[in-house]
Protein backbone atom coordinates (compact mmCIF):
# COMPACT_ATOMS: atom_id res chain seq x y z
CA UNK A 1 0.00 0.00 0.00
CA UNK A 2 1.69 2.93 -0.93
CA UNK A 3 2.17 6.07 1.69
CA UNK A 4 1.80 9.71 1.62
CA UNK A 5 4.98 11.33 2.02
CA UNK A 6 4.10 15.09 1.37
CA UNK A 7 2.09 17.46 -0.61
CA UNK A 8 3.94 19.53 -3.03
CA UNK A 9 3.21 23.43 -2.99
CA UNK A 10 2.12 24.69 -5.83
CA UNK A 11 2.23 28.31 -6.54
CA UNK A 12 2.50 30.73 -9.86
CA UNK A 13 5.72 31.47 -10.48
CA UNK A 14 6.80 35.09 -9.81
CA UNK A 15 6.77 36.19 -13.83
CA UNK A 16 3.80 33.91 -14.31
CA UNK A 17 2.01 35.77 -11.26
CA UNK A 18 2.64 39.34 -12.77
CA UNK A 19 1.69 38.48 -15.96
CA UNK A 20 -1.60 36.16 -14.97
CA UNK A 21 -2.16 39.88 -12.53
CA UNK A 22 -2.01 41.86 -16.10
CA UNK A 23 -4.35 39.68 -18.01
CA UNK A 24 -6.86 39.89 -15.25
CA UNK A 25 -7.01 43.17 -15.24
CA UNK A 26 -7.63 43.45 -19.12
CA UNK A 27 -11.03 41.15 -19.19
CA UNK A 28 -14.18 42.27 -19.62
CA UNK A 29 -16.17 43.42 -16.49
CA UNK A 30 -18.11 39.91 -17.17
CA UNK A 31 -15.37 37.83 -17.92
CA UNK A 32 -13.19 38.93 -14.59
CA UNK A 33 -16.32 38.58 -12.32
CA UNK A 34 -16.63 34.74 -14.00
CA UNK A 35 -12.53 34.54 -12.86
CA UNK A 36 -12.74 35.88 -9.58
CA UNK A 37 -15.73 33.45 -8.56
CA UNK A 38 -13.48 30.29 -9.91
CA UNK A 39 -11.16 32.05 -7.71
CA UNK A 40 -13.18 32.97 -4.76
CA UNK A 41 -12.02 36.29 -5.07
CA UNK A 42 -14.20 39.65 -4.83
CA UNK A 43 -13.62 41.35 -9.13
CA UNK A 44 -12.61 44.14 -7.57
CA UNK A 45 -9.45 42.59 -6.08
CA UNK A 46 -8.64 41.54 -10.05
CA UNK A 47 -8.78 44.90 -11.24
CA UNK A 48 -6.73 46.57 -8.95
CA UNK A 49 -4.46 44.09 -9.49
CA UNK A 50 -4.07 42.81 -6.14
CA UNK A 51 -1.00 39.87 -6.83
CA UNK A 52 -1.13 39.20 -2.93
CA UNK A 53 -4.80 38.06 -3.07
CA UNK A 54 -4.54 36.73 -6.28
CA UNK A 55 -1.31 34.43 -5.09
CA UNK A 56 -2.78 33.37 -2.15
CA UNK A 57 -6.35 32.56 -3.23
CA UNK A 58 -4.68 30.55 -6.25
CA UNK A 59 -2.00 28.85 -3.58
CA UNK A 60 -5.65 27.74 -1.60
CA UNK A 61 -7.24 26.30 -4.37
CA UNK A 62 -4.42 24.01 -5.59
CA UNK A 63 -3.33 22.96 -1.81
CA UNK A 64 -3.16 19.18 -1.61
CA UNK A 65 -4.41 18.78 -5.15
CA UNK A 66 -0.74 16.82 -6.10
CA UNK A 67 0.55 14.14 -3.76
CA UNK A 68 3.68 12.43 -3.90
CA UNK A 69 3.76 8.53 -2.50
CA UNK A 70 6.68 7.23 -0.77
CA UNK A 71 9.10 5.86 -3.18
CA UNK A 72 9.38 1.94 -3.05
CA UNK A 73 13.18 -0.09 -4.48
CA UNK A 74 14.17 -3.11 -4.27
CA UNK A 75 17.86 -4.80 -5.43
CA UNK A 76 17.78 -6.67 -8.92
CA UNK A 77 17.79 -10.97 -8.54
CA UNK A 78 21.04 -12.16 -10.48
CA UNK A 79 18.21 -12.90 -12.86
CA UNK A 80 17.06 -9.78 -13.83
CA UNK A 81 20.63 -8.20 -13.39
CA UNK A 82 22.07 -10.54 -16.18
CA UNK A 83 18.97 -10.15 -18.29
CA UNK A 84 19.34 -6.49 -18.98
CA UNK A 85 23.55 -6.90 -18.76
CA UNK A 86 24.52 -5.66 -15.37
CA UNK A 87 26.34 -6.68 -12.61
CA UNK A 88 23.92 -5.13 -9.94
CA UNK A 89 21.17 -2.38 -9.79
CA UNK A 90 17.98 -1.05 -8.32
CA UNK A 91 14.40 -1.41 -9.37
CA UNK A 92 12.88 2.35 -7.94
CA UNK A 93 9.29 2.69 -8.56
CA UNK A 94 7.30 6.42 -8.07
CA UNK A 95 3.76 7.18 -7.42
CA UNK A 96 2.46 10.44 -7.68
CA UNK A 97 -1.23 11.00 -7.03
CA UNK A 98 -3.38 13.74 -9.13
CA UNK A 99 -6.61 15.13 -7.03
CA UNK A 100 -8.47 18.12 -8.01
CA UNK A 101 -11.40 17.28 -5.93
CA UNK A 102 -14.24 19.09 -6.51
CA UNK A 103 -12.79 21.57 -8.87
CA UNK A 104 -13.54 19.56 -11.71
CA UNK A 105 -16.69 20.16 -11.16
CA UNK A 106 -15.97 24.39 -11.41
CA UNK A 107 -13.88 23.72 -14.81
CA UNK A 108 -10.31 23.43 -13.12
CA UNK A 109 -7.72 20.59 -14.55
CA UNK A 110 -4.33 19.60 -15.32
CA UNK A 111 -3.07 19.72 -18.78
CA UNK A 112 0.16 19.06 -18.82
CA UNK A 113 2.90 17.74 -15.60
CA UNK A 114 5.89 17.08 -14.94
CA UNK A 115 7.39 14.59 -12.44
CA UNK A 116 11.48 15.26 -11.81
CA UNK A 117 13.93 13.01 -9.85
CA UNK A 118 17.53 13.56 -9.14
CA UNK A 119 19.66 10.65 -7.69
CA UNK A 120 22.53 11.34 -5.85
CA UNK A 121 25.47 9.52 -4.21
CA UNK A 122 29.08 9.59 -2.08
CA UNK A 123 31.64 10.94 -4.31
CA UNK A 124 32.90 7.25 -4.98
CA UNK A 125 29.31 6.29 -6.12
CA UNK A 126 29.72 5.43 -9.74
CA UNK A 127 25.59 4.54 -10.87
CA UNK A 128 23.45 5.58 -13.87
CA UNK A 129 19.68 5.50 -14.48
CA UNK A 130 20.00 2.82 -17.28
CA UNK A 131 16.24 2.78 -18.29
CA UNK A 132 12.74 4.71 -17.40
CA UNK A 133 8.99 3.40 -17.48
CA UNK A 134 7.16 4.31 -18.74
CA UNK A 135 9.41 5.88 -21.77
CA UNK A 136 6.88 6.17 -24.68
CA UNK A 137 3.06 5.74 -24.44
CA UNK A 138 1.26 7.87 -27.39
CA UNK A 139 -2.07 6.67 -27.10
CA UNK A 140 -4.64 4.03 -25.83
CA UNK A 141 -7.10 4.93 -22.42
CA UNK A 142 -5.33 4.61 -18.67
CA UNK A 143 -5.04 1.47 -17.50
CA UNK A 144 -3.23 -0.61 -14.92
CA UNK A 145 0.02 -1.93 -16.59
CA UNK A 146 3.16 -4.20 -14.98
CA UNK A 147 6.57 -3.28 -15.07
CA UNK A 148 8.93 -6.58 -16.78
CA UNK A 149 12.68 -7.11 -16.69
CA UNK A 150 12.63 -10.53 -17.81
CA UNK A 151 13.60 -11.25 -20.50
CA UNK A 152 13.04 -7.37 -21.68
CA UNK A 153 12.12 -4.28 -20.11
CA UNK A 154 8.73 -3.30 -20.98
CA UNK A 155 5.51 -2.51 -20.47
CA UNK A 156 2.43 -5.18 -19.89
CA UNK A 157 -1.31 -5.14 -19.19
CA UNK A 158 -2.11 -5.65 -15.36
CA UNK A 159 -2.14 -9.17 -13.79
CA UNK A 160 -0.14 -10.45 -16.80
CA UNK A 161 2.12 -13.18 -16.34
CA UNK A 162 5.30 -11.99 -14.44
CA UNK A 163 7.17 -14.43 -14.33
CA UNK A 164 10.16 -14.33 -11.75
CA UNK A 165 10.89 -10.73 -12.08
CA UNK A 166 8.52 -7.77 -12.61
CA UNK A 167 6.08 -5.65 -10.24
CA UNK A 168 2.83 -4.49 -11.00
CA UNK A 169 2.57 -0.92 -11.21
CA UNK A 170 -0.75 0.20 -9.03
CA UNK A 171 -1.74 3.62 -10.73
CA UNK A 172 -2.29 4.37 -14.63
CA UNK A 173 -0.59 5.65 -17.58
CA UNK A 174 -2.29 8.28 -19.17
CA UNK A 175 -2.54 8.75 -23.29
CA UNK A 176 0.94 10.40 -23.70
CA UNK A 177 3.02 9.73 -20.94
CA UNK A 178 7.17 10.38 -22.22
CA UNK A 179 9.80 9.41 -20.05
CA UNK A 180 13.71 10.90 -20.31
CA UNK A 181 17.18 9.56 -18.19
CA UNK A 182 17.81 12.90 -17.48
CA UNK A 183 20.93 15.29 -17.57
CA UNK A 184 24.07 12.46 -17.09
CA UNK A 185 21.34 9.70 -16.50
CA UNK A 186 21.01 10.87 -13.01
CA UNK A 187 17.71 13.26 -13.11
CA UNK A 188 15.14 11.02 -15.09
CA UNK A 189 11.51 12.23 -15.30
CA UNK A 190 8.44 12.19 -17.41
CA UNK A 191 6.14 14.34 -18.83
CA UNK A 192 2.25 13.71 -18.43
CA UNK A 193 0.12 15.55 -21.77
CA UNK A 194 -3.42 15.52 -21.36
CA UNK A 195 -5.61 13.53 -24.04
CA UNK A 196 -9.84 12.54 -23.90
CA UNK A 197 -9.20 11.54 -20.33
CA UNK A 198 -7.97 14.36 -17.74
CA UNK A 199 -4.73 13.86 -15.84
CA UNK A 200 -6.29 12.92 -12.62
CA UNK A 201 -5.81 9.61 -10.04
CA UNK A 202 -2.55 7.97 -9.43
CA UNK A 203 0.20 7.11 -11.75
CA UNK A 204 3.11 5.06 -11.17
CA UNK A 205 6.75 5.71 -12.77
CA UNK A 206 10.16 3.22 -12.96
CA UNK A 207 13.52 3.90 -13.01
CA UNK A 208 16.04 0.80 -13.31
CA UNK A 209 19.25 2.05 -11.75
CA UNK A 210 22.80 0.23 -12.36
CA UNK A 211 25.28 0.62 -8.98
CA UNK A 212 27.33 -1.16 -7.22
CA UNK A 213 26.13 -4.24 -4.44
CA UNK A 214 26.62 -2.07 -0.75
CA UNK A 215 25.49 1.19 -2.82
CA UNK A 216 23.97 4.60 -0.71
CA UNK A 217 22.29 6.57 -3.27
CA UNK A 218 19.17 9.01 -2.29
CA UNK A 219 16.94 10.57 -4.62
CA UNK A 220 14.69 13.64 -4.59
CA UNK A 221 11.51 14.38 -6.13
CA UNK A 222 9.73 17.41 -8.04
CA UNK A 223 6.07 17.45 -9.33
CA UNK A 224 4.99 20.24 -11.84
CA UNK A 225 2.12 21.08 -14.12
CA UNK A 226 -0.02 23.31 -16.23
CA UNK A 227 -3.46 24.55 -14.61
CA UNK A 228 -6.23 25.32 -16.82
CA UNK A 229 -9.30 26.90 -14.98
CA UNK A 230 -12.06 27.05 -17.86
CA UNK A 231 -10.27 29.12 -20.31
CA UNK A 232 -7.59 30.47 -18.60
CA UNK A 233 -4.14 28.76 -18.34
CA UNK A 234 -0.90 29.05 -16.14
CA UNK A 235 2.08 26.94 -15.20
CA UNK A 236 1.85 25.81 -11.06
CA UNK A 237 4.96 24.44 -9.47
CA UNK A 238 6.86 24.31 -5.88
CA UNK A 239 8.03 27.64 -4.16
CA UNK A 240 11.59 25.50 -3.63
CA UNK A 241 13.16 24.07 -6.57
CA UNK A 242 16.55 23.67 -5.70
CA UNK A 243 17.53 20.18 -4.99
CA UNK A 244 19.02 19.81 -1.59
CA UNK A 245 16.66 22.50 -0.06
CA UNK A 246 13.24 20.41 -0.42
CA UNK A 247 12.32 17.44 1.56
CA UNK A 248 14.66 14.74 2.89
CA UNK A 249 15.41 12.78 0.14
CA UNK A 250 14.51 8.79 0.11
CA UNK A 251 17.90 6.49 0.88
CA UNK A 252 18.14 3.58 -1.68
CA UNK A 253 20.58 0.74 -0.10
Amino acid sequence: MDTIWFYEDLALPPDSLEDFTRMARSLPADEMSELAGLLELHPAELSRGHTQAIDQALRQRLKGTIVVHVPHHRPLTPEEAAAQMLAHGYMVKFGLEFNLKDLHACGWRFTDAWFRTNFTGGPQEQFRVVAVLPERLYEGEPRKVSFKLSPSIGLGEANAELGEAGVEMTGQVAPVMLGFLGEEQRSPYWELRTGPKPIEGIYNFCALVEAPAGSRLSVEVLAEADVQVKKWGFPVGPQERAWGRRIEPYQIS
